[in-house]
Formats: C-alpha cells, structure tokens, sequence
C-alpha cells in the first residue's frame, strides 16, 4: 500500500505514512520515493551500485529534513498543567 521509503520515513519521524505521503504531496507534489529518484536520477549515471546506494541515503536524509520541518509545524502544540 504505501511505498518503503515512505513506511520507513514514517516510523523515523514517528508518524504515520499515510502523514508522510500527505506532507510529501503538500511539499513536492509527489511522494517521498519519487522525490528522491527525481533527485538522484541526474546524478547516478556511470556510478556503481554502492555510490547510487550511498546517494540515495544523502538525499532521503535530506528530504526526511524536509519532511520534519512540515510535519513539526503540523503538530498540535503540548498541553501546559494549570496551577
């Protein structure tokens, strides 16, 4: 149902994936995985497996940045005890 990237973002940033497919549309108006391939895309020609590899980690570690900045500004704020 829900992408790897997006089931594995979501249990980082301790939400749930359908609020990461949610902030991702809101941000790029894609999901996270296609973010991130779009990202990486120009850059992995002529590189072996393992540069791809360690790009995609550079660029979701990025995107989930990103992500976690729109999903905070989402979060209700705590409630304060009442003296």
């Amino acid at each position: 149902m829900w992408s790897d990237a997006a089931e594995r973002a979501a249990r980082k940033l301790k939400v749930s994936p359908l609020e990461i497919e949610q902030a991702s549309g809101k941000l790029w108006s894609r999901s996270l995985a296609e973010e991130r391939d779009l990202r990486i895309s120009e850059r992995m020609q002529g590189k072996d497996l393992r540069t791809i590899q360690a790009l995609r980690g550079h660029v979701t570690r990025a995107l989930l940045g990103e992500l976690r900045s729109i999903l905070k500004s989402k979060a209700r704020p705590k409630k304060t005890k009442r003296r």
